[in-house]
């Protein structure tokens, strides 16, 4: 998905609109192991950086960070140099604070936005692992967080208003995962999606018309179908683009921008049983999207996405890693060499935000799906 000045706008227009009526903005930079609901709960405005970088932008990043550094991260803090005096990044004068986690260096470097450009900073530690121990830590950091941006927004976060966001981002994510399923360009399923993380419940009648519009039954697209895996792909990056542009069908986007986030709900039931801090630490660990903190992860990360391509009758999986992602590079030829003997093609694409590689690209696109 292209990210124009039009759209930049309107994410703009959103952020003043919510901080004219006395809202906060926090940022998340934590993939999706940080509750939204959290802020949600606080009458507090989330604003996932679900943005992809330039070249440009990871050169200005390249002043704060070594070269040899996450290129998210690197295009994130590129991006907040740039909020000034670029419009396409004056939305983020409207962030009154971030949350970061520990998830990876990605993360832990983006912390630096306190440092060289002011913006108050939480911060998750989350386990890595899924004992009892681990998940008592989680339910403590996730206590202190509720706590703190609380504070920071000047309210108490009470049970009926956490509640309430876990159900609001239940409802979004049930409808996500209708999306997902639909007959639809992956690049227009994957928009929707990004419009969702970013707008929240704003997005809903949008979900709703093409939910409504679309027959689930309907004849199916036309060109062969592959899996989007590994990290994941951010607005502004045209890599379902260019695969569709070549022929395929982008069915699954199984990453953290697409099914991998809004495959997670929350029990809603369970309201007046027990609390919802309790619930937001079952759902942390009942998430097995993560190559991060799940045991033995890169069987169960191809497992999983196994049972998806033989569900949708998908032949090509395509993992894409970010240059110094320390954990889709870790794990890709493990998950690789296991999708393989089961019989599907696997095709790794390893690449930063350079526009010289787009040719280069098209061309390892367009060989791997004649092999399909």
């Amino acid at each position: 998905m292209e990210f124009t000045i039009d759209f930049a706008q309107e994410i703009n227009e959103f952020l003043v609109a919510a901080k004219a009526s006395g809202k906060k903005v926090i940022g998340i930079i934590g993939h999706d192991i940080i509750p939204e609901e959290i802020i949600l709960a606080a009458d507090a405005v989330p604003l996932r950086l679900i943005f992809a970088g330039t070249e440009a932008l990871t050169n200005e990043g390249g002043n704060y960070l070594s070269p040899t550094t996450c290129v998210f991260s690197r295009a994130i803090l590129g991006m907040f140099a740039r909020r000034e005096e670029d419009h396409l990044w004056h939305f983020l004068q409207n962030l009154d604070a971030l949350i970061v986690s520990n998830y990876c260096n990605g993360d832990n470097n983006c912390e630096l936005v306190k440092q060289y450009f002011n913006i108050p900073l939480f911060r998750l530690y989350i386990p890595y692992k899924r004992t009892d121990p681990a998940l008592a830590q989680y339910r403590s950091e996730i206590t202190r967080l509720r706590n703190a941006i609380g504070e920071f927004c000047g309210t108490e976060i009470i049970e009926d208003a956490l509640w309430s966001a876990i159900k609001t981002t239940n409802e979004i994510k049930f409808k996500l995962m209708q999306l997902s399923k639909m007959p639809l360009p992956g690049r227009k399923k994957q928009e929707l999606f990004y419009r969702a993380m970013l707008f929240g419940s704003k997005v809903i009648p949008e979900l709703d018309k093409v939910l409504n519009q679309t027959d689930l039954f309907g004849p199916e697209l036309k060109g062969k179908k592959v899996l989007l895996t590994g990290a994941a792909p951010f607005i502004g990056d045209p890599l379902i683009e260019l695969f569709e542009g070549s022929g395929a069908v982008v069915i699954e986007n199984l990453t953290w921008t697409g099914t991998n986030y809004a495959m997670q709900f929350a029990n809603t039931s369970l309201q007046g049983q027990t609390p919802a801090i309790d619930e937001l630490v079952q759902v942390f660990k009942k998430n097995e999207s993560s190559e991060h903190y799940v045991p033995y992860s890169h069987e169960k990360v191809a497992e999983r996405i196994y049972k998806f391509c033989t569900d949708e009758g998908i032949s090509g999986v395509v993992y894409h890693i970010l240059k110094f992602c320390e954990f889709t590079g870790t794990l890709k030829d493990k998950i690789r060499d296991i999708l393989i003997e089961k019989g599907l093609k696997v095709l790794q694409i390893e690449r930063d935000y350079s526009a010289t590689a787009t040719g280069q690209l098209s061309t390892r696109i367009e060989a791997f799906l004649e092999m399909l």
